[in-house]
């Protein structure tokens, strides 16, 4: 940890207490949370932003100031109201945008990113790419990976074209991470399911990318990278989803040591595209033959970023660390030897276990409906760490899930009343 995250004493200023730089952290998202308790542990002044009237992150006792801004769909209100906080405040050095929006919006102020301040986030012309998933695995072909075969449709004749080409099963998703349909994708296995499914074009989506479906298992990993070196690193399976047939979020996390393959394709990618920030890059290992395939990189930390943090790779405070121009910002490259995080560590989503529980509860036999539940149980038990939870900051999580349970009660009151 440097002086300047620790608020130190210098021989220069011996005696006087020089006060903690700060960042500004925008978007509020389930790893808005790790984020904040990350950069207050590492000694930073953490100012939340937020447009909504209250948020529960802003009860974290990681939470030091909270300052209210304009939303992020009116970009030229947020801009002007951005510089004239800057400009009052010489103390936050680091903007910490968390996800797609904050960093999208951030990215068209130009009177923002031309000031001498550091922004955490992957430059832009990376960052849209690899929001594109038809550009992504693009940037993925330069690196070198093999790519499941894609098209990208717009009717309903062309994604009917597409699935005889490339041949089922096949997996539907979204170009733009907006989910199709209400899930974040769908694996179509025959011709008379696409006919179920897509009996007509979603009308929220210009396009849809129709891909082949790699048989196989999914190998995913948080990264960190600054100007083309990875600096930080960590490896999981994802043990379970949201979505009984696994293409949802993964709420059961299991950290495993370094396959050498997927380490070895994250470096080619970073260093072959200059990359500095932080990435969740999934890839498909066949089951036929071993071999990965690319699947996306999300450029900004992952929603279960708590579990990387636990297993002892700091992702937050290494991602502001490698997006920073200051003198004394030079990190180590990450390395394999000895254990640099804790292997077979086991973290539990419960409050997201319980969302897909519910979201999917009227499509599940009782047999599915109790077996759900009766893993959520031994997910929770066998966790070594919770997304959430920290027994030193309970407010905030108390909060989210107080308020699921009145969620919870205000539809049974209503299913009730309509019974009735």
């Amino acid at each position: 940890m440097t002086d300047e995250q620790q608020g130190s004493q210098s021989p220069d200023n011996a005696g006087v207490k020089v006060q903690p730089k700060s960042v500004l952290v925008l978007e509020i998202f389930p790893q808005t949370l790790a984020v904040v308790r990350s950069l207050s542990r590492a000694g930073y002044n953490v100012v939340l932003g937020r447009h909504e009237q209250k948020t529960d992150v802003e009860f974290s006792r990681h939470c030091h100031e909270v300052w209210s801004h304009p939303s992020f769909d009116d970009r030229h209100a947020l801009e002007e109201a951005l510089s004239a906080f800057l400009d009052e405040r010489a103390d936050i050095c680091h903007i910490f945008p968390v996800a797609e929006k904050s960093i999208s919006s951030l990215l068209d102020m130009p009177s923002i990113l031309h000031r001498p301040i550091d922004i955490a986030m992957v430059s832009r012309d990376l960052f849209r790419a690899c929001l594109d998933k038809s550009l992504g695995n693009e940037l993925g072909k330069q690196a070198g990976f093999l790519v499941p075969e894609s098209r990208v449709v717009e009717n309903l004749a062309e994604m009917d074209a597409a699935m005889a080409s490339i041949a089922f099963p096949v997996i539907v998703k979204s170009l733009r991470s907006v989910r199709v349909c209400g899930r974040k994708a769908y694996v179509i296995s025959s011709q008379a399911e696409f006919e179920v499914v897509f009996h007509e074009w979603p009308h929220e989506h210009g396009d849809l990318l129709v891909q082949e479906y790699i048989l196989g298992t999914l190998e995913s990993c948080d990264f960190v990278a600054s100007d083309g070196t990875v600096v930080g690193y960590c490896e999981a399976n994802s043990v379970r989803t949201d979505m009984s047939d696994e293409t949802g979020l993964a709420v059961d996390f299991e950290s495993i040591p370094p396959s050498q393959d997927v380490l070895s394709a994250v470096r080619s990618f970073v260093r072959i595209h200059h990359y500095s920030g932080a990435g969740l890059m999934q890839f498909v290992r066949s089951a036929k033959t071993g071999q990965l395939y690319f699947l996306e990189n999300n450029p900004r930390l992952s929603a279960g970023i708590a579990h990387t943090i636990a297993c002892g790779q700091d992702s937050p405070l290494l991602t502001l660390q490698a997006t920073s121009k200051r003198a004394g910002s030079v990190l180590a490259e990450f390395t394999c030897k000895g254990q640099p995080y804790k292997y077979h560590y086991r973290a539990h989503w419960l409050l997201r276990d319980l969302e897909g529980w519910l979201s999917q509860r009227s499509i599940l036999s009782r047999q599915e409906k109790i077996a759900w539940l009766l893993k959520t149980v031994r997910s929770f038990v066998r966790a070594d760490c919770h997304i959430l939870w920290q027994w030193r900051d309970p407010i905030p999580v108390l909060r989210i899930y107080a308020k699921f349970a009145k969620r919870i009660l205000r539809r049974l009151v209503h299913l009730r009343s309509s019974a009735h």
